[in-house]
């Protein structure tokens, strides 16, 4: 899942899946987060397992 909220996070992972955090500026930090971007098409070169 790919938010730009600890909420958004917080739900993917209550859910058992994978959480990646959308932040273009680097400002919002959520250690929870598997993977955290500034750029959605970063996401495409992620390593999921």
């Amino acid at each position: 899942m790919i938010g730009d909220r600890q909420l958004d996070i917080m739900a993917a992972k209550n859910a058992g899946i994978k959480g990646c955090l959308y932040s273009p500026d680097g400002f919002i930090q959520v250690p929870e987060a598997d993977f955290t971007v500034k750029k959605l098409i970063e996401v495409l070169s992620l390593e999921v397992k």
